[in-house]
């Protein structure tokens, strides 16, 4: 069963992320996930998508449209041992990276003096708690080979799920807009 899990979730990010990007059409701007940087949508708008059983949500603001994107592929049946974490994890690094190249930071970590650091059984105890880490990105600042207008890529893991997220170059414009919103209200 995790096999079919895995051919299936693997076939729709290829096709996710070979077909996601204006490759034919350099001058626009970068399109990921179904979402287009700049792109006047809601914030927290939520979209289906054939891999992210999740959906995929936007940070946008009304000025700056869209500048992240995010995918939730939900877990199912995750055991102690994190075996399902981390083969989907894996799989999704590994297509990132035939994509973009290797990541830029890598982190699987456990926090120090953790109750969830004794064996593997407590993988996802760990990661429950907060104090585990695993997770991989791809900074264009940091030498990642992107394309034009995508600054960074994340792969992150927490309890129930897997998220791969884009961050747009506008991200800097979006943060400063919603700081100026939330700080108009006061």
């Amino acid at each position: 069963m995790m096999r079919i899990y895995c051919a299936a979730m693997t076939l729709a990010l290829v096709a996710a992320l070979a077909f996601a990007e204006n490759v034919d059409e350099p001058d626009k701007p970068p399109c990921k996930l179904g979402f287009c940087m700049g792109e006047k949508v809601p914030h927290g708008t939520v979209r289906e998508h054939a891999l992210f059983d999740g959906g995929v949500m936007v940070n946008s603001q009304p000025t700056t449209g869209v500048c992240k994107v995010v995918g939730v592929l939900n877990v199912a049946n995750p055991d102690d041992f994190g075996d399902a974490h981390k083969a989907a994890y894996k799989r999704i690094v590994e297509l990132v990276e035939g994509k973009y190249g290797p990541a830029t930071n890598e982190f699987d970590t456990i926090r120090y003096g953790s109750l969830w650091e004794n064996g593997p059984r407590y993988w996802l105890m760990g990661l429950k708690s907060g104090d585990r880490d695993l997770m991989s990105f791809w900074f264009s600042e940091q030498g990642a080979n992107l394309p034009k207008g995508i600054g960074a890529i994340g792969v992150t893991t927490n309890p129930k799920s897997i998220t791969l997220g884009y961050e747009f170059t506008n991200i800097d414009d979006c943060t400063e807009e919603k700081k100026r919103h939330e700080s108009s209200d006061l």
